[in-house]
């Protein structure tokens, strides 16, 4: 039983560790077909979506998001959804196709990020001190930071329960990390760049 509990949590630990860029039969066999059928991947934002401008690292543009349902009855779960964009390097900003080699003494620098990030999501009380966490990995798992292609708008959705949580009013905020370590707010529209790294996403009411 032990050895089981001790494979399933680096199971669960490992889900958004690094992949090897460097690898690139790896990248070349990632299966991007079920992305586009499942929704993980998008052409662009759907109507509906609260729309904003948030940029964090100089890489990732988040667009806006989604809250089903803002007025959410106690007990009942919500679902937050978020639409991200992954920008050109800037050090890659003569290359024509943003999926090509960086020329000019950076030729293994590449349009992907190098790293594989986690979401955070802190849907934090106006009134009193508390927060529902919604730390994941990006997509369900299924489609890592580090493997991104720019020009694309995935999608990322998280349901969260508000059983046992306080009636009020709620801000959702959120961000990428690693460890203890949150990629910055570079840019993008002020009302939205929050404290500490945190992008304000959206509000919602619980039992309101």
């Amino acid at each position: 039983m032990k050895a089981f509990l001790l494979v399933l949590t680096l199971s669960i630990q490992s889900a958004c560790l690094p992949r090897p860029l460097d690898v690139e039969e790896e990248k070349e066999a990632f299966p991007r077909t079920r992305l586009t059928w499942n929704r993980t991947v998008m052409e662009e934002v759907p109507g509906g979506v609260d729309r904003y401008r948030v940029v964090l690292g100089d890489r990732i543009e988040l667009l806006g998001s989604r809250v089903e349902p803002k007025h959410v009855e106690p007990g009942d779960s919500v679902t937050v959804t978020t639409y991200y964009r992954l920008l050109p390097d800037p050090a890659c900003a003569s290359v024509k196709e943003a999926t090509d080699r960086c020329p000019d003494g950076v030729a293994t620098a590449k349009s992907e990020i190098a790293e594989s990030w986690k979401f955070f999501i802190h849907v934090d009380a106006v009134n009193r001190s508390h927060r529902l966490h919604g730390d994941h990995c990006p997509c369900e798992g299924l489609y890592p930071t580090n493997y991104w292609q720019a020009g694309e708008v995935i999608v990322d959705r998280i349901t969260l329960q508000t059983r046992g949580h306080p009636k009020d009013e709620y801000i959702v905020w959120g961000g990428l990390y690693i460890g203890d370590r949150r990629m910055p707010i570079t840019g993008g529209d002020s009302a939205r760049r929050g404290k500490e790294n945190r992008a304000n996403m959206a509000r919602m009411t619980l039992g309101q």
